[in-house]
């Protein structure tokens, strides 16, 4: 079986996991943590569509959820869809948020550690 080349990004954040499940699962918040993918975000027929470098993108969300996940699907205009598996996690006091990044097919060795350490 092929797999994609992935790489799991986490940062701790000082705030209670609800909080920042909360945050980090509003597709409004998306252009304030994913400053490479959205610029802006709106609801356009019941959608999401950001503003990318890729052109307008359709997002996804994982239904809420009390285990912290917040997947999501980017949607290009093309049809392409990838999907983003990315967690929030209890880390004592305060929280854990890992993002999984996968390397595709036609994405560069230099895109892909930009993209790592942005």
């Amino acid at each position: 079986m092929d797999t994609f080349e992935a790489k799991n990004i986490s940062i701790s954040i000082s705030r209670p996991f609800n909080d920042v499940y909360e945050f980090i699962s509003n597709p409004m918040n998306l252009p304030k943590w994913a400053t490479g993918l959205s610029g802006s975000i709106k609801i356009v027929n019941g959608e999401w569509i950001a503003d990318s470098p890729m052109g307008k993108v359709k997002i996804k969300f994982a239904e809420s959820n009390k285990f912290g996940v917040a997947d999501h699907d980017v949607t290009l205009e093309s049809g392409i869809t990838f999907h983003n598996p990315m967690r929030v996690l209890p880390n004592k006091n305060g929280s854990e948020v890992v993002f999984t990044l996968f390397r595709q097919a036609d994405m560069t060795e230099e895109k892909f550690t930009t993209m790592l350490i942005g």
